[in-house]
């Protein structure tokens, strides 16, 4: 099984469900996850359910882009075990010396750094190899995560999540901007407005908002740059749009994933502002929940099925996923605002609904991705991927 998705995103959307649940179990105290859950579980999030995501997206991509596979079974089941690793460690992580812990979770991300940049430099592809430097500038914020956490130094640790939730927000901008107005115009037909000089104002913007609300949080300098980001992409996603978008759920889920983004900068710069009375940590929220939940089953769903010479098409089980990781998002703003079901009973349900969504993935993909007849082949040409 030579197909990088198939062995990523079950256990990306397992992950999701199954660390959530681990993550409220130890916020209630039944299950002692470290000493701080709340930086296990921004770790986790990140450097374990979005790095699995971004591994399968990204080696099925260079497949497409390249003519290349990547990578073999072999160097794939790796890969994977590597991953599986790296939970393992850090769930476990008092009883491990902090070296030990950066070595065992820290070792996928450079190989997967390593594996992308052979293909793409043999192949001479150097219009994508600028995400290899991504893959790095992670796998070094992961290891000073693991430096600071093991020195005892929390909020130097939770200023590098902070960085690395933007980070991840610029991927999302920078790839949902290639792929989204692609499918959506091959599907129906119609050509999105795309300009280039926007197209990179969203891209700067966003990792000049992630510098800055990481390095300088609660100024107008981070808020101006983070209203840049957010008229740059919502400029963005109006220009893509058809009304007939929303009469298809795999291209309506994707522009809501995006949509949600253009959220996360508006509310950032309200925020850091000091024009909106929510913590700092709200918007990073709203981009991971809402952006990150709605784009990567969404990208997951389309590039499974496309993948695997299955029809695009949504299954009634993946609307309702569609749907529920939606409301999580929803729900999760709506423990900022005041009303009754603030705080924690909003965050509750914006937590079960997000398990629902990715266990209805786990149900409806993970026997039929693993089928040994189908072929790394995208039926109709996805080649944006």
């Amino acid at each position: 099984m030579a197909d990088p998705f198939r062995w990523f995103f079950p256990l990306a959307a397992l992950y999701a469900a199954v660390g959530i649940v681990l993550w409220l179990a130890g916020l209630s105290g039944q299950m002692p996850l470290s000493a701080n859950p709340t930086l296990w579980h921004g770790h986790e999030m990140l450097f374990g359910f979005a790095t699995a995501v971004i591994a399968g997206f990204l080696l099925t991509a260079v497949a497409n882009w390249t003519d290349r596979r990547p990578a073999g079974p072999g160097l794939l089941a790796l890969l994977s075990l590597l991953w599986v690793a790296g939970r393992l460690a850090v769930l476990v992580q008092p009883r491990l010396p902090w070296p030990l812990l950066a070595i065992l979770e820290g070792a996928f991300l450079p190989l997967l750094a390593l594996v992308m940049s052979r293909v793409l430099i043999l192949s001479r592809n150097t219009r994508n190899l600028m995400l290899v430097p991504f893959l790095w500038g992670l796998a070094l914020l992961n290891l000073g995560f693991h430096v600071m956490l093991g020195e005892g130094d929390i909020d130097a640790a939770r200023r590098l999540l902070t960085l690395t939730a933007w980070l991840v927000g610029v991927l999302l901008v920078f790839m949902g901007g290639r792929v989204i107005p692609f499918f959506s115009g091959r599907r129906l037909g119609y050509q999105p407005r795309q300009w280039g000089w926007l197209n990179w104002t969203s891209t700067l913007g966003a990792l000049g908002a992630a510098i800055a609300l990481s390095l300088v949080p609660g100024t107008y300098f981070a808020a101006a740059i983070a209203l840049v980001a957010a008229l740059a992409t919502t400029c963005r996603l109006l220009a893509w749009q058809s009304p007939r978008i929303w009469t298809e759920p795999m291209l309506w889920i994707l522009h809501l994933g995006y949509a949600w983004i253009c959220v996360a900068y508006v509310s950032a710069a309200l925020v850091h502002a000091g024009l909106l009375d929510w913590p700092q940590t709200a918007p990073l929220h709203v981009l991971l929940t809402g952006a990150l939940g709605c784009l990567a089953l969404g990208m997951m769903t389309r590039v499974a099925l496309g993948h695997s010479g299955q029809p695009i098409a949504c299954s009634p089980l993946m609307l309702v996923a569609f749907v529920l990781v939606w409301a999580a998002g929803l729900a999760r703003i709506g423990s900022y605002v005041s009303w009754a079901g603030a705080g924690l009973p909003s965050l509750t349900i914006s937590a079960i609904l997000w398990v629902l969504a990715y266990a209805l993935y786990v149900l409806e993909f993970t026997v039929r991705l693993w089928r040994p007849e189908r072929q790394l082949r995208p039926k109709g040409g996805t080649h944006a991927t």
